[in-house]
């Protein structure tokens, strides 16, 4: 009786570790965490007070990316949605340029697409926080908001080129909901000023932040061999203001970049204190050698 105990006990622990065994090798991504908050922030990115060109600041020479590097690097790159914490994707952008690591593509879902069209477009890491930052000035409606939207449609219109897009030597990849296949697929052709739009409207059932746009079936369809995935959203959701169906709304997209299961993704978890809707981050400059440095050893 023993024995037989025994051995019933020895074949289930042997299926239980193949289990278990099993279930690590079909979680299906990587993920790296870098801390922002233990990087020393320097001054703003503008002073308000400054006399400023229409195209944004100037900045010294060393903070240029020169032409002619290598382009053989390349992947490509989707910044979560996080709302204006998406902007810290922006220094993550600033860290692959300066390690020589060419974007080629990139996606973004709502607020997030934004900032991947402008970038997309050609727009330096340091135009698109000194637009972002304007806009983020005089803008002090409750974001998704009709007010609020309508702000940033008239950005979108304003900054958003679709002949640049059509040149640029970047490729910008957009969420959309096909009622069809009832999914999210991913398209580079079409009217990116109206799908921009689209995508910042969360009372729209077809908006893509309410659906799961890192499925597999979904980013198939994108032509990179590896896409990194930059999210700056955490489990602990902070507004100024307490909404409950942006905490829902968030709180269900954090729970979809969790259960990534795609092995072809790396995903950069950004840890940063502060709500996901304070404008500040738009003037805030870290030093990135020490991010840089994370980063070049998981790339």
């Amino acid at each position: 009786m023993l024995k037989k105990s025994s051995l019933i006990f020895l074949i289930t622990l042997i299926i239980v570790s193949c289990t278990t065994t099993k279930k690590k090798e079909t979680q299906g991504f990587a993920s790296v965490e870098l801390s922002f908050d233990q990087v020393t922030e320097s001054s703003a990115i503008i002073d308000p007070q400054d006399q400023v060109g229409a195209y944004g600041p100037v900045f010294d020479e060393d903070e240029i990316i020169q032409n002619g590097q290598n382009t053989s690097k390349t992947f490509g790159v989707l910044i979560a949605p996080s709302l204006y914490k998406s902007l810290d994707a922006v220094d993550v952008l600033k860290c692959f340029e300066k390690m020589d690591r060419q974007v080629r593509l990139i996606s973004g879902a709502g607020f997030s697409a934004i900032i991947a069209a402008l970038f997309a477009q050609g727009d330096s890491p340091e135009q698109i926080k000194w637009k972002i930052y304007r806009e983020l000035r005089k803008d002090k409606f409750t974001p998704y908001s009709k007010e609020w939207n309508r702000e940033w449609n008239k950005f979108i219109d304003k900054n958003i080129s679709s002949k640049r897009l059509k040149t640029s030597s970047k490729s910008l990849w957009l969420p959309e909901y096909d009622k069809e296949e009832g999914s999210v697929r991913y398209t580079s052709k079409g009217d990116f000023q109206a799908i921009l739009k689209q995508g910042l409207n969360i009372n729209s059932y077809d908006t893509p932040l309410k659906k799961n746009f890192l499925s597999r079936e979904g980013l198939i369809g994108l032509p990179v061999d590896r896409l990194v995935v930059i999210n700056s959203l955490s489990d602990k959701l902070q507004f100024k203001s307490p909404d409950g169906y942006l905490l829902g709304l968030y709180g269900k997209i954090y729970s979809t970049l969790k259960n990534v299961d795609n092995s072809n993704i790396l995903m950069i978890n950004i840890k940063t204190d502060g709500t996901l809707d304070a404008a500040n981050i738009a003037t805030t400059r870290r030093e990135l050698s020490p991010i840089c440095s994370q980063l070049e050893e998981v790339l």
